[in-house]
């Protein structure tokens, strides 16, 4: 018999000899595959990382004006975050009395103690606590409204440590202690995290004061610098001695702008016989420096709609402020269905509120998705501001930016073709030429303003009321104007 153990021991030591390679093979197998799969866990927490970092306007030396501004807004993202805490702050205004924290123990306390004494052994624990919660409640009804909405309130804070540590001493080991005992012990321990709570909310208070202060003095220097009137340029400042030989030289200047526009056109000609266009050109805007191309491009239906992208497409959002008022209660159903009719797949709609106006922040929220739909609190005090829409478009990592007014409509095809329009000519802003407005205002003009999105934070300063013209002289060779009249479905016939 211990021959044959002796034989069967082999032939198992045997048989696990040779089979020991294989799981060693496997067991590296599994170990790889560990480590890749954890290295690209980390690739996509750093994708992450990246999305959720904005531009940063502060990163040069000196106070830019759009320094200025992401500061302020950052103020504002805060702002948003500690109106949570305004719970804690009202709380502690009404629970900081020490009179009410011992009507409160004392309330807690003769409830477990009079369930205790009704409690048989068939009551299980659950009904045993709903008796007890149902005599605190009965007792609070008991009492006058401003007592009852101070009890209430202490008792939603410290309750529930509370009637666990009554239960822990009349039914735990440790029992044996008086009523009167446990009272003062319970009324010691929520005295003490009380006085803790005091604390915080002191110190936040100071805090916010402290705080308010800052972006006071913070606001006001930014929106001096973005209302200044812009620094006049050296062709404006020398605008009044010409003057004398304009009527000589307009005739010779248009005939000079028709010029660059031909020549622009022929120049895309064989660019435009691939009919592929891509966004990387676009985004190297800043080497442009005018010259034959100053003049601003128009591109129309013909050259836009046989275009074909060749690589990724720019992601866009277009940036809405939500007007106070019961129209937009309304109307912002309908805005946001036309919104989602555009054809352009890669795309988000941000929607600006004034932060004091809680009817619309109610409505607002309920179209907000996280992804496709966002919204953001505005805290300026005039509404719409340019600090108000530009804190939108400052909000969101994008490619592209448009503005997109929340009283207009807008043609399913007019986001694709403006962003056509910019790979088409690798210019970073384009606007719309409706039909018959030819000559229009810069307030017409920018209304439908869609750019590169680092152009549009460096350059983009809507309602402004020095009247700021986005077609001035040193920027129309960044402008292409899309021609195309079925977009105008705003026109008056």
């Amino acid at each position: 018999m211990s021959g044959f153990a002796s034989v069967t021991s082999k032939d198992s030591q045997a048989h696990w000899g040779k089979q020991t390679p294989a799981v060693i093979i496997l067991l590296g197998c599994i170990a790889l595959f560990q480590v890749c799969y954890q290295g690209y866990v980390m690739s996509l927490l750093q994708q992450g990382e990246e999305l959720d970092q904005l531009h940063d306007a502060c990163d040069g030396a000196g106070e830019s004006s759009q320094c200025l501004e992401q500061r302020t807004y950052m103020r504002w993202q805060e702002e948003t975050r500690l109106e949570e805490q305004e719970d804690i702050l009202r709380s502690t205004r009404i629970t900081g009395h020490e009179d009410h924290h011992k009507a409160h123990v004392d309330r807690v306390v003769d409830a477990v103690v009079n369930a205790a004494a009704n409690k048989t052994a068939e009551t299980g624990w659950e009904d045993h606590k709903s008796n007890i919660q149902a005599q605190i409640e009965a007792r609070h009804e008991a009492l006058p409204a401003d007592e009852r909405e101070k009890a209430q309130e202490i008792h939603a804070v410290h309750g529930e440590q509370l009637l666990d540590a009554t239960l822990e001493a009349l039914h735990g080991e440790h029992s044996g202690e008086t009523t009167e005992h446990i009272k003062q012990r319970m009324l010691n321990y929520q005295l003490e995290r009380e006085r803790h709570r005091q604390e915080r909310a002191e110190k936040f208070r100071r805090e916010q004061q402290e705080r308010q202060l800052q972006f006071d003095k913070l606001f006001n220097d930014t929106m001096a610098k973005i209302h200044a009137p812009p620094t006049p340029s050296p062709w404006s400042q020398n605008l009044e001695a010409l003057q004398a030989h304009f009527d000589e030289l307009s005739k010779k200047g248009d005939e000079q702008k028709k010029k660059w526009q031909e020549a622009r056109r022929l120049k895309n000609s064989g660019f435009l016989a691939s009919r592929t266009i891509r966004w990387q050109p676009v985004t190297r805007w800043t080497a442009a420096t005018g010259g034959q191309d100053a003049g601003l491009v128009i591109a129309s239906w013909e050259d836009l709609h046989v275009l074909k992208w060749s690589g990724a497409k720019p992601h866009v959002a277009c940036i809405t402020m939500v007007p106070p008022g019961t129209p937009s209660l309304h109307h912002m159903m309908y805005f946001v269905d036309n919104w989602k009719l555009q054809d352009w797949d890669s795309k988000e709609l941000v929607l600006v509120y004034q932060h004091s106006d809680e009817r619309i922040a109610k409505m607002v929220r309920k179209y907000v998705d996280g992804t496709s739909v966002k919204a953001v609190a505005a805290r300026d005090g005039k509404f719409p501001s340019t600090a108000a829409i530009r804190f939108g478009a400052w909000s969101v990592k994008t490619d592209v930016i448009a503005r997109w007014d929340f009283d207009e409509w807008h043609h399913p095809e007019q986001l694709t073709l403006q962003v056509k329009a910019l790979a088409m000519t690798s210019r970073p802003a384009s606007i719309l030429q409706p039909a018959g407005t030819h000559g229009a205002n810069a307030t017409d003009r920018e209304a439908t303003l869609l750019g590169e999105a680092k152009w549009m934070r460096e350059l983009w300063y809507p309602f402004l009321g020095h009247g700021s013209d986005i077609l001035e002289e040193d920027r129309a060779h960044h402008i292409v104007q899309v021609d195309v009249p079925k977009l105008d479905i705003n026109a008056k016939t």
